[in-house]
């Protein structure tokens, strides 16, 4: 009888969380949407940016690449060549100053930035927060903690790399590792922020490790759609990068990009109304 009691119970919740969920979905769909469409297509056209100077950079380093060799072999011969090597060089330096502002600082400076605008919106939507602005400099600050423990590890991992050889490094399994803990705890986090950041703060990984078995059903299949996401944001991007060698077209990614979205719209509703409920 408490087992068909169990069974009872735990089917009127998961109806009750469904109901909410679609409720939420007609209600806040639109929204939704809007948000993460434009968040993806920014992230998008600025790689894109990113990518059309890095090509720049490289075609133009190519391009004095022959003249930098042939200078190299005949410094021996003249003092004049050793003079030309230094002005091609000293030509070079503010590009490559340039390129690695771009790469290391202004790229991920700008996705965090876009990553926590866009979120922020969203989960602000759910969770209906009054004070936006300080809602906002939480998500900011959580999110910042997480990209600073990523790149920690990545700065960490970087000896571990070798590039002439490819040999691997066990240890490189800890950015895969690292990654899924940063994911997970954000999105705790955002499940259940309240107004005090220092307050969630703490029970982000005090309820995220004592409450596991609550988040981890929603959180597999908000990384599944996570990572169909990125691989539909990813077939886009080499859609129009290497068109010739990329094996699914531009339409089918679009459309695989469009179902990922609309997806991730269903995992957050999905996680927000099973917590809820």
């Amino acid at each position: 009888k408490s087992r068909a009691n169990c069974i009872i119970r735990g089917s009127g919740l998961i109806s009750n969380m469904l109901t909410k969920t679609l409720k939420l979905f007609k209600e806040k769909f639109a929204t939704l949407f809007i948000l993460e469409a434009l968040f993806i297509f920014l992230t998008f056209f600025f790689v894109i940016y990113v990518k059309n100077q890095v090509k720049i950079f490289l075609d133009l380093f190519n391009a004095y690449l022959p003249q930098i060799q042939q200078l190299q072999a005949l410094i021996q011969e003249s003092a004049e060549n050793l003079v030309q090597l230094q002005q091609l060089i000293d030509t070079l330096a503010p590009l490559t100053i340039k390129m690695l502002i771009l790469a290391y600082l202004i790229t991920p400076l700008v996705l965090w930035i876009l990553y926590s605008t866009s979120q922020s919106l969203i989960w602000k939507s759910l969770h209906k927060v009054k004070k936006y602005k300080y809602y906002l400099t939480s998500f900011f600050s959580f999110s910042f903690l997480a990209l600073l423990f990523l790149y920690s590890i990545l700065y960490f991992l970087w000896n571990k790399i070798d590039l002439s050889s490819f040999e691997f490094d066990n240890l490189l399994l800890l950015f895969p590792l690292a990654f899924l803990i940063a994911v997970y705890f954000s999105f705790v986090f955002h499940l259940i922020y309240k107004d005090n950041f220092k307050q969630s703060f703490k029970n982000t990984f005090i309820l995220g490790i004592k409450n596991i078995s609550s988040f981890i059903l929603p959180f597999i299949f908000h990384l599944v759609i996570l990572l169909f996401l990125i691989f539909s944001f990813l077939s886009l991007f080499l859609n129009y990068t290497i068109p010739q060698k990329w094996f699914i077209s531009n339409y089918i990614s679009l459309f695989m990009l469009f179902l990922a979205i609309i997806l991730t719209i269903l995992a957050k509703l999905y996680a927000y109304s099973s917590i809820k409920a």
